[in-house]
């Protein structure tokens, strides 16, 4: 009886802790996070700068990033990288986006900038440079 008393007590708080764990949720700069964003069919991808990483990019329509992303890419699912400094919040590392196939979620709140890509926007670990495509 006192084992059944112990586990009924331990059970809602590792409960709890196992659930925050899962839905981590990171706020990143109020400066942005710099990176190249492009969408196409099934893909909504950023890819911050110095983060071997690949986000997919969610939005409300109020943020208007589709919008801006055609207006400054010409074509609005053409894959076509441009360079953004987006604010928002991302998930933790897991399975996000189209077939699972991105690191993370990037739910973005505000744009600060977004422009063509230029050859030294961005660098990576191995100083891997992904300029225009």
């Amino acid at each position: 009886m006192k084992m059944y008393t112990s586990v009924r007590t331990l059970l809602p708080g590792a409960m709890l802790v196992f659930l925050c764990g899962c839905a981590i949720v990171d706020n990143v700069s109020e400066d942005g996070t710099a990176g190249y964003l492009s969408f196409g069919f099934e893909e909504a991808a950023f890819r911050p700068c110095g983060v071997d990483e690949s986000w997919w990019v969610a939005a409300d329509p109020e943020v208007e990033l589709w919008d801006t992303y055609a207006a400054v890419a010409g074509d609005p699912l053409g894959y076509i990288r441009v360079y953004a400094r987006l604010v928002g919040s991302r998930s933790s590392l897991g399975q996000y986006g189209h077939l699972g196939a991105y690191d993370r979620e990037f739910s973005v709140t505000a744009i600060v900038e977004m422009r063509e890509v230029k050859g030294d926007d961005c660098t990576w670990p191995g100083d891997v440079r992904l300029g225009p495509q």
